[in-house]
């Protein structure tokens, strides 16, 4: 019997769509767990199709995950295209995202 991969996926917002069965989504609903919320009772429950409530550090993981992804394919791609060599990519521009997106995380 052969397994086929089913893909799950959940829609946060019009317009984009988070596949459920990745690795990010595992990491991003582990960050969205951390967050406290206090006392406050929901008087709506978080039924599939309802609107999904975005917050900072959500949004901060999520461009921190594609930071990173992107600093990888960089890394891939140093030098692929004849005459272009990633240095300033690679070297100065991704670190910075990653040191800016890590301060936002890290508040």
């Amino acid at each position: 019997m052969l397994y086929s991969a089913t893909k799950i996926a959940k829609e946060i917002f019009p317009g984009f769509t988070l596949d459920a069965s990745s690795g990010t989504a595992s990491i991003l609903g582990f960050v969205n767990g951390l967050q406290y919320n206090g006392l406050v009772k929901e008087t709506e429950t978080n039924l599939p199709g309802q609107k999904v409530e975005l917050t900072n550090c959500f949004a901060s993981t999520f461009a921190l995950i594609e930071d990173f992804d992107t600093l990888a394919y960089n890394i891939s791609t140093f030098m692929s295209e004849p005459g272009t060599i990633k240095i300033f990519d690679v070297l100065a521009l991704d670190p910075t995202h990653i040191a800016m997106d890590f301060s936002v995380e890290w508040e």
